[in-house]
C-alpha cells in the first residue's frame, strides 16, 4: 500500500511547497510544528533497488537477491528545478518508500517566517 499522505504539495517558483494538510493525514495527527502549509520540501527518504549478495556471493558467480536501499532524495530547487519533471521525480521518490514495505517517510522541510514590513 502507498505511504500515508502527509499533505498536498505543489510546485511554485522553482520549489515544492506544502499546499494543504489533508484531514486525517499523518501531518495532521502529528500536530502543530510537524509539517505546515507553506513549508518548502528540501529532501525526503526514498528507496532505490539494489542487489544484495551474501558473503562470497560475488566470487561464486553472483547469487544475489533483489532488495532496496533507503537513501535521501534532495528535492530540486532553483536552477536545478525543471517544471513538471522535478515535481514528478520528487513524488516518485516519496512513493518509492512503499515499495520495500511499511516504512516511515522522512521529510526535510524549510519553514520560512513571515516577512515583516
Amino acid at each position: 500500500s502507498p505511504p500515508s499522505r502527509r499533505g498536498s504539495v505543489a510546485a511554485a517558483a522553482g520549489e515544492i511547497v506544502v499546499a494543504e494538510i489533508v484531514p486525517g493525514s499523518n501531518a495532521e495527527r502529528a500536530g502543530v510544528g510537524s509539517v505546515a502549509v507553506g513549508d518548502v520540501l528540501r529532501a525526503c527518504s526514498a528507496m532505490i533497488p539494489e542487489m544484495k549478495y551474501g558473503v562470497g556471493g560475488l566470487m561464486l558467480g553472483g547469487n544475489g537477491r533483489p532488495g532496496f536501499r533507503r537513501v535521501l532524495f534532495v528535492a530540486p530547487a532553483g536552477d536545478d528545478f525543471k517544471t513538471g519533471v522535478s515535481f514528478d521525480q520528487t513524488m516518485a521518490a516519496l512513493i518509492s518508500n512503499a515499495k520495500a514495505g511499511n516504512f516511515e517517510v522522512n521529510l526535510v522541510v524549510e519553514r520560512r517566517s513571515a516577512s515583516s514590513t
